[in-house]
């Protein structure tokens, strides 16, 4: 049993959802994807949701899960983008990029070199989500091998969202995304370019989207892409 018995119902914006259609959201996100949503999540799946519901006509969540039933893999993956989406910003936690750069990555080129094993390293960024973070471990990785020219590395991206995938691939992104990226690296990494209303948006150039591999993945079965791989973020 998945649900964590928050009483009442969740309207927002006239859709309401109830406890028992809640609980089965939480079921089949939770057999889907691994994710287990906690009843404190309950607002944004209506927030989320509530779109997809006006646009088939529907004022509950009930008519949308017979939907689901019935339509199968494509809406699932609707649903599955819908819920999973996340907002975040290029290099947002710091002091993780600090023990990477500073312990983690000189401990295993260190181990590696010690041994004469290849020089190369694979990463997987598991749930990528729009790539923010996972760009932000390549140009970490970029920076750091600039001293160490004989080494190669690729980062595997992954994320069971498709539409954040592609997102991802395209490696476009607003002010908002790049304000934590000094100005260096912008110039660095980034083509600075004029985005719809007057507002700069920062394209990734493919200098750096080489390094990167994406594919869809589902975290529950996370054996296949580990394999061959040197860590994980």
């Amino acid at each position: 049993m998945l649900h964590s018995g928050h009483a009442g119902d969740s309207p927002v914006g006239g859709v309401v959802l109830t406890d028992r259609d809640f609980q089965r959201i939480q079921e089949t996100m939770y057999e889907r994807t691994g994710v287990l949503l906690k009843s404190s999540k309950k607002p944004l799946v209506v927030a989320r949701l509530r779109k997809r519901l006006l646009e088939l006509g529907m004022s509950t969540f009930a008519q949308y899960l017979a939907h689901l039933a019935k339509q199968g893999e494509a809406e699932m993956e609707i649903l599955v983008n819908a819920i999973t989406t996340n907002e975040t910003f290029f290099f947002r936690h710091s002091e993780q990029f600090n023990m990477l750069y500073e312990s983690i990555l000189p401990e295993i080129c260190a181990a590696r070199e010690a041994s004469g094993g290849e020089l190369k390293l694979q990463v997987w960024s598991a749930a990528c989500s729009s790539g923010e973070e996972l760009y932000s471990l390549a140009i970490a990785l970029l920076e750091f091998f600039k001293s160490k020219p004989r080494w190669r590395f690729k980062v595997c991206a992954s994320d069971i969202n498709t539409e954040v995938l592609r997102e991802a691939a395209a490696g476009e992104y607003g002010e908002r995304s790049v304000k934590y990226v000094s100005d260096t690296l912008k110039e660095r990494y980034f083509r600075k370019v004029d985005g719809a209303a007057g507002h700069s948006m920062y394209v990734l150039k493919p200098a750096l989207k080489q390094y990167v591999e994406f594919r869809q993945h589902n975290l529950l079965s996370h054996v296949e892409v580990q394999q061959g791989l040197d860590t994980s973020s």
